[in-house]
């Protein structure tokens, strides 16, 4: 099985400087000892996208999973993730043809919205998500 991870960050003083240390660092004890591994680093480019599954992950899945307990399935996907795909990318409800659409699907503007779905639902069950960047362009939180 082919593991690939997008790790993000800022170059400061010739220095890699990343945006979640912490989910990299487990994402490295999570592999084999001695385990070869390949490093590609290149100018991120301005895509609300990466910004948008960066918070998405970071803020309202993994740290949330943490703080209120929620495990990570066999596979590797937060169970959060999985709730929260499963609340508001169903597509067809009640059908033969019902599926769970998957977030590479998703435009910018249906990430947007299902970010802020997400967040409203974190805020209903009384946790308070972290705000995004005020420069990050996230549909729905701030910017547009």
């Amino acid at each position: 099985m082919k593991r690939l991870a997008h790790f993000y960050g800022t170059v400061k003083d010739g220095k890699l400087v990343l945006q979640c240390p912490q989910l990299a660092s487990e994402f490295l004890k999570s592999m084999p000892e001695d385990t070869p591994v390949e490093m590609t680093i290149r100018k991120q480019y301005a895509n609300k996208t990466t910004q948008q599954l960066a918070y998405y992950f970071a803020c309202l899945v993994k740290k949330p999973s943490d703080e209120l307990g929620f495990g990570v399935r066999i596979d590797g996907r937060f169970e959060l993730d999985m709730i929260f795909r499963q609340l508001f990318l169903t597509q067809m409800p009640g059908t033969d043809e019902e599926y769970v659409q998957e977030l590479s699907d998703l435009t910018v503007a249906e990430m947007g919205d299902y970010i802020e779905n997400c967040f409203r639902q974190l805020v209903e069950l009384g946790y308070q998500p972290e705000e995004p960047d005020p420069r990050w362009k996230l549909k729905g939180r701030n910017n547009d």
